[in-house]
């Protein structure tokens, strides 16, 4: 199994964003030859997507290097029409948002919270490994080390939500039905 994770947002920003794509491996062997061609397939051909850059115009997909707003919306459309091709139930979608209002309120009164980027980093892997664990149907105790320290896991104890997991729960948790599995609370 692998997962690619991208985030957007910093302290100064309403909404910190973690998203991720975890699939089985078989699927990213059948995905990346069919992804690499849409990439290439233009000109000029692009090495990867970074969607902030593309829309922006920006780095590799500046206007110096051939790029105008109609070939970036082209390869953004050919992209989106690839990923459709693919079975919906072969990969899931993961998002961690922080409301950083909410956030930057809790800690101004004296609450004691990790930094923002750990908090999404550190349950995203968990809602990964769990999804794949129940699409494997493996029934399997597990934890893991992102860094030195207190191991983490779905077996480990997790205290009551605080203000902050409820303003995000709010605008996280998906109506039933949606696709994307949303982690919104504090370690």
């Amino acid at each position: 199994m692998k997962a690619f994770l991208d985030g957007s947002g910093d302290k100064a920003s309403d909404f910190l964003v973690l998203t991720g794509v975890a699939a089985q491996d078989y699927l990213w062997d059948r995905f990346e030859p069919g992804w690499s061609e849409v990439l290439q397939n233009r000109s000029p051909i692009a090495s990867q997507l970074h969607t902030v850059d593309l829309l922006a115009g920006a780095k590799e997909f500046s206007r110096t290097n051939g790029w105008t707003q109609e070939k970036c919306w082209a390869l953004l459309w050919d992209c989106v029409k690839y990923a459709q091709t693919l079975d919906k139930l072969d990969f899931r979608v993961f998002t961690c948002t922080i409301d950083m209002g909410a956030y930057r309120e809790l800690k101004a009164k004296g609450n004691r919270l990790p930094g923002y980027y750990a908090m999404c980093s550190r349950f995203s892997p968990e809602l990964i490994l769990k999804w794949y664990l129940e699409k494997m149907n493996i029934n399997s105790r597990f934890s893991w080390r992102l860094s030195p320290g207190k191991p983490t896991g779905p077996n480990r104890s997790r205290p009551a939500p605080t203000p902050l997991h409820r303003s995000c729960a709010r605008r996280c948790n998906p109506r039933p039905g949606k696709a994307r599995r949303h982690a919104c609370w504090l370690p």
